[in-house]
């Protein structure tokens, strides 16, 4: 079944409304027609986020990413990296474990430099220098994980997809949470439509585990942002 139809059949099956069938599928999923059409998409996003507790209020923070892109374009940047941190401290901290291109590593060919611009809200900014390879197909699969430490009560992590995206997930993991002293405060942004309104999950398990996930297409600009709060 074409895309085009699966949103026509879930708003008869929710709303029992055909007008509004035609009338969503006329001004919203055009638009992600006309965006994987034209451009870069996502097929597949997951990322797993580990913050680690050690001594003196400090947290390791780690995150892996596994991007599918597909319709690439020549000449388009389509992977890029350049976290952005309040303090110097924790910017220093940066560093990458993994980088690898369709499964191959080049970690070892990853570069990074700190820059200080000083009117930013988040001033000292990682500028990764990745060795992305010239496209050879239209498709290919990124896989990064950097990590660095902060202090808890300074965390705060962002971040939006700049393409359509056809399956989103995320996942929050504490780890060494002792006595579950502290949980996770996530927020969740999606541009409305008709895809992804009746296929979005969430869920927080014993406190340690959060996940969202849209296993349809949602649009550019959606994200997250999270935190982690002390139990009262």
């Amino acid at each position: 079944m074409g895309l085009g139809k699966k949103v026509y059949y879930e708003l008869i099956e929710r709303e029992n409304n055909i007008r509004l069938a035609y009338d969503c599928l006329d001004n919203i999923s055009s638009n992600i027609f006309q965006l994987i059409s034209m451009q870069t998409y996502i097929d597949k996003f997951v990322r797993l986020v580990t913050i680690e507790f050690g001594s003196d209020q400090e947290i390791l923070v780690t995150t892996r990413t596994s991007i599918s892109y597909a319709n690439l374009k020549e000449g388009v940047t389509y992977y890029s990296s350049n976290p952005r941190f309040i303090y110097e401290k924790d910017a220093r901290s940066h560093k990458n474990l993994e980088f690898r291109i369709d499964g191959i590593d080049y970690t070892e060919q990853v570069r990074h430099e700190i820059v200080h611009v000083e009117e930013k809200r988040w001033p000292f900014i990682v500028r990764n220098n990745l060795p992305l390879k010239e496209l050879m197909d239209n498709k290919v699969e990124v896989l990064h994980k950097p990590q660095y430490l902060t202090q808890i009560n300074k965390f705060y992590q962002l971040h939006q997809i700049i393409y359509p995206c056809r399956d989103y997930q995320i996942n929050v993991l504490l780890k060494n949470n002792l006595d579950k002293k502290y949980t996770i405060a996530m927020g969740s942004f999606f541009p409305f439509n008709t895809l992804s309104y009746k296929n979005f999950r969430s869920e927080q398990r014993n406190d340690d585990l959060y996940q969202v996930h849209i296993p349809k297409w949602t649009l550019p600009g959606s994200g997250y942002s999270f935190t982690i709060q002390k139990h009262n």
